[in-house]
């Protein structure tokens, strides 16, 4: 008698062949897989025999009862499974075969059915993962849960936008902003080169900066050089901005120096130079430059540059005079002024008392003559003046002939006419007239005459101004 065939529909979940339980049991399952615990992964069957078990499933175990039947009878005394199981109470079942003299025997065997899960999940018709599991990103294992620390989620914890994890791994901390970032892990967030954090101190923006020009609005002479100018640049809080770059500009407008540029009378230039035209400041926020003077006059422009300089640009400017020659200095003691107003003054009340009884004698002595004081005693201030005017026209202008000078000159001389000066004899520091010890009388009578009262009258007219300075006496 043939053994019946084994039909393992008979003992996988018979109640899930009609189509409504099938209906009903394929709901359940989606139910329980939208379980925030419950895997993609469906409970499988595997058969287990009490020995000899070679299947590749959990404990040997193989899909189909047969395939471990045939491994336990094998095992147990080399005959062949039927592919009949007997129902043992149930479950397990005993492996069938038949005996040479046609005995139906299991020889011991048996198979049970397991429903297996993955590691550190359970169910039977879904597969959910154990307290302090959850699933993996693909749902088809059970790792532990993790619990995200504040400002992060997901599997594994990920921190929030606008986070990241501190040195420890531990915490989510706030990320540098923009321009921004940690010297060193661990370290406060440090804004890049030319930024500053904002007033709330979580945004970093440029740093503004104030520029300013210094050691301009001077004269330079034709052909020297300015070496003590600078661009200097602050930050908003007054320090100093260091390691800024700055670009200089140079123009000029040239001087009305009367030559014929048309014709090509004059052809000395009229620009000058900078150097350098650009750089970084230094640790001071300073950025020193060498202007270089033309030979021709002009006014010149300095024009300094910053990127995120607040009142950028600004200038500043250099005169080159035409004329190499300075003005005199400016008058600024009254008293000096009182004689440049009054250039016949002759102030005898500050003579010496001895020089005062020594003028009454001349005066009385040579009455013919007319005697007129010119000059008598001078401030220092006021002799110093007169030599200023003296050395100006006679070492710089007398005979300068370039046209740029022609007005300088024009005024120079004038102002020496105006005091009497003689191109012959040239006022010196420490004159007697300073001491009040010195006069000027013209005498209009012959030298002869005038030599024979002064000796009288202790003055003394020294030789070698008889001629160069003939009205000068001094008291002897």
């Amino acid at each position: 008698m043939d053994a019946p065939a084994f039909d393992a529909k008979r003992f996988v979940r018979p109640a899930l062949l009609t189509p409504q339980l099938w209906f009903v049991f394929m709901l359940l399952m989606g139910c329980s897989l939208a379980n925030a615990g419950s895997l993609n992964v469906a409970p499988q069957s595997w058969w287990v025999a009490n020995i000899g078990n070679t299947g590749p499933g959990p404990n040997g175990g193989t899909v189909e009862p047969g395939g471990n039947c045939e491994s336990c009878l094998q095992a147990s005394g080399g005959y062949h499974w039927t592919g009949v199981l007997t129902f043992i109470g149930n479950t397990p079942f005993g492996c069938q075969f038949t005996r040479g003299d046609g005995s139906i025997q299991d020889n011991g065997c048996t198979v049970s059915e397991s429903i297996y899960c993955p590691a550190n999940s359970t169910g039977t018709t879904t597969c959910t993962c154990n307290s302090g599991y959850q699933p993996d990103p693909t749902a088809t294992s059970c790792v532990p849960v993790v619990t995200c620390p504040t400002h992060a989620s997901g599997t594994p914890c990920t921190c929030d936008e606008g986070y990241e994890f501190d040195v420890a791994g531990t915490s989510c901390v706030a990320s540098c902003p923009a321009h921004a970032s940690r010297p060193s892990p661990g370290t406060p967030c440090a804004c890049d080169a030319g930024y500053q954090f904002d007033a709330a101190g979580t945004s970093c923006i440029p740093v503004q900066y104030t520029l300013s020009l210094s050691g301009l609005g001077v004269k330079v002479m034709p052909k020297n050089d300015l070496k003590t100018a600078y661009a200097e640049v602050k930050k908003s809080d007054g320090s100093d901005g260091s390691g800024v770059q700055v670009n200089l500009q140079l123009s000029v407008v040239p001087e009305e120096d009367g030559y014929n540029h048309a014709v090509g009378q004059h052809t000395a230039p009229h620009d000058g130079s900078l150097a350098p035209l650009s750089g970084a400041t230094d640790s001071n926020g300073k950025l020193p430059f060498v202007f270089s003077a033309p030979e021709a006059g002009g006014i010149h422009t300095i024009t300094a540059t910053c990127a995120n300089c607040l009142n950028s640009p600004v200038t500043g400017t250099i005169t080159v005079p035409g004329c190499e020659v300075d003005d005199l200095p400016p008058i600024t003691d009254p008293e000096v002024q009182l004689f440049e107003d009054n250039p016949d003054r002759s102030d005898e009340a500050r003579l010496t008392d001895r020089m005062k009884e020594a003028l009454a004698c001349l005066k009385r002595d040579a009455a013919a003559g007319s005697p007129n004081v010119g000059s008598a005693y001078r401030p220092p201030a006021y002799n110093q003046h007169l030599i200023d005017v003296w050395e100006k026209w006679i070492r710089e202008l007398k005979d300068n002939e370039k046209p740029a000078c022609a007005a300088l000159k024009t005024k120079i001389q004038a102002h020496f006419k105006t005091h009497k000066l003689k191109e012959s004899q040239q006022p010196v520091e420490g004159s007697l007239h300073t001491l009040g010890e010195a006069v000027d009388v013209t005498i209009s009578l012959p030298p002869a005459t005038i030599d024979a009262f002064w000796p009288g009258c202790h003055l003394y007219r020294p030789p070698s101004l008889r001629i160069t300075d003939p009205v000068h006496f001094i008291y002897r």
